[in-house]
């Protein structure tokens, strides 16, 4: 028999609240092909697959109160952006903070449905784009590092 609480614990865990914010990638083709809820792993996931081999992963470590998203290819899942990233390559203003987990899914929700058509097609302009956003914030680092 499931408790008050533990229904609500299923309705606010991380995995029930990404697939609310996400739920738009349904539409788009997307399938959920994993679930992670993080009882042995000290990470949770909810990944998105597309049958055009485009992966969405929305990740939560609460031992550091972190919630991000990571956006690629299935076939180069190392050149994948993640959600600050994907704003800076389409010159969105930064996102606010939000108050919950629930307003920060539903942010980069928000985020990758304005900004994110690119990388929802695995676009390689767009990646190319972030390899040199990479590459001048590691110029910029390795520089003051040196200095």
């Amino acid at each position: 028999m499931v408790t008050g609480d533990e229904e609500e614990d299923s309705q606010t865990s991380f995995p029930a609240l990404a697939q609310s914010a996400f739920g738009f990638l349904i539409d788009l083709g997307f399938t959920i092909v994993s679930l992670d809820h993080g009882s042995a792993s000290p990470v949770q996931r909810v990944r998105y697959e597309s049958p055009a081999g485009v992966f969405v992963e929305l990740i939560h470590v609460p031992r550091e109160a972190h919630t991000g998203m990571r956006v690629g290819s299935i076939g180069a899942p190392r050149d994948a952006i993640n959600e600050v990233e994907l704003r800076l390559a389409s010159g969105s203003p930064e996102l606010p903070r939000g108050s919950t987990q629930a307003d920060e899914l539903n942010l980069m929700a928000a985020l990758l449905q304005l900004h994110g058509d690119q990388a929802l097609r695995a676009d390689p302009g767009l990646f190319h784009r972030v390899a040199e956003l990479r590459r001048v914030y590691t110029e910029r680092f390795t520089a003051r590092r040196d200095e």
